[in-house]
C-alpha cells in the first residue's frame, strides 16, 4: 500500500496552484484572495472575462510574504 502514497505540493516539486474564475464571481475572487491566491491577469475568453489567480506553495510562498 505504501507504493500508492505520493508526495504532494512542494515535496513533489509543485511551486504554485492556479485558479481561473469568472470575473463577476466576486465572492469567489474575494475568498480566493483571503486564502492566499493573488490575481495576476484577466482575460476575455468566449464572451466573458476570467480572473486568473495564483497561489505560491512552500518556500516560494514564504519568500513572497517577507
Amino acid at each position: 500500500m505504501d507504493s500508492l502514497i505520493r508526495p504532494t505540493g512542494p515535496d513533489a516539486g509543485i511551486v504554485s496552484i492556479y485558479l481561473h474564475t469568472h470575473e463577476r464571481m466576486i465572492e469567489n475572487v474575494a475568498l480566493s484572495s483571503r486564502i492566499g491566491y493573488v490575481e495576476y491577469r484577466r482575460d476575455a475568453q468566449g464572451g466573458f472575462t476570467l480572473a486568473r489567480m495564483k497561489k505560491l506553495l512552500g518556500e516560494d510562498a514564504a519568500e513572497e510574504r517577507t
